[in-house]
């Protein structure tokens, strides 16, 4: 049956908390699936008496259509929706997606702009993602809310309080082998020796920083983000109005 589910969202560490998800699961002998862009689940994740087949559920792209139909306990993580569209532009623009065809056409029109009108492209691209931070409902008691932010700066303090919000710290599994495998996936180890601020656009691990918004908005791109997407900033937390 259905134990735990992680809720995730595009350019918010999914693929980062994905693996470490997987060792675990792969710890304890625990079943899981990943659903991408679910609003409601397909009949394969189920058994006959409608019981769920895994024991983890992975979901990337989250829509809280889907949320509200599950009560099994969860976590979900945001980010800075500025960060959302820095990190969003230049993985689009050289390395994320190569098997989605979507993909391959918008990289092909976001490396005909230079970088002022990219930025603004990647604003309207990822609008769908940033709507689905914006529509999220953040009272769900069943439902660990933790952002990228923290998850970076503190990672075993922000996994451990997670997965003992799940239920498997320290029910089914220790911190110390819990931080065995938060060691492994750490970002050194991911972008082959490279410590957080040093860039390789073409990683999927780029730099391993917050707030590098603040490096590639220009005056233009913060009006018109505020324009835009002023409502998730005050509504997640990341400012307080919308004078920034």
């Amino acid at each position: 049956m259905l134990q735990a589910a992680y809720y995730g969202h595009h350019k918010c560490c999914s693929q980062y908390i994905t693996n470490i998800i997987k060792e675990i699961c792969a710890t304890l002998n625990l079943s899981w699936e990943l659903e991408d862009h679910a609003v409601e689940l397909p009949k394969r994740f189920y058994l006959e008496d409608n019981q769920f087949k895994e024991s983890f559920l992975i979901c990337w792209n989250s829509d809280y259509l889907l949320v509200r139909s599950l009560e099994c306990l969860g976590f979900h993580v945001i980010r800075d929706p500025r960060d959302i569209i820095t990190s969003g532009y230049f993985s689009h623009l050289y390395k994320h997606g190569e098997k989605w065809p979507k993909m391959r056409v918008y990289r092909n029109y976001l490396q005909g702009l230079d970088k002022e009108e990219g930025i603004l492209a990647e604003m309207e691209f990822s609008s769908v993602y940033l709507y689905h931070i914006f529509s999220w409902k953040y009272n769900n008691p069943n439902v660990l809310e933790k952002k990228f932010e923290d998850l970076i700066a503190n990672p075993m303090e922000e996994f451990t309080e997670i997965f003992s919000h799940l239920q498997i710290v320290p029910n089914l599994l220790c911190k110390e082998d819990l931080r065995a495998i938060i060691d492994k996936y750490s970002f050194k180890r991911l972008s082959d020796g490279r410590t957080q601020g040093e860039e390789n656009v073409y990683s999927h691990y780029r730099n391993g920083i917050t707030g590098d918004w603040k490096n590639h908005f220009s005056e233009q791109h913060i009006e018109r983000f505020k324009k835009l997407f002023n409502p998730i900033l005050i509504k997640t937390g990341y400012e307080t109005d919308e004078n920034w």
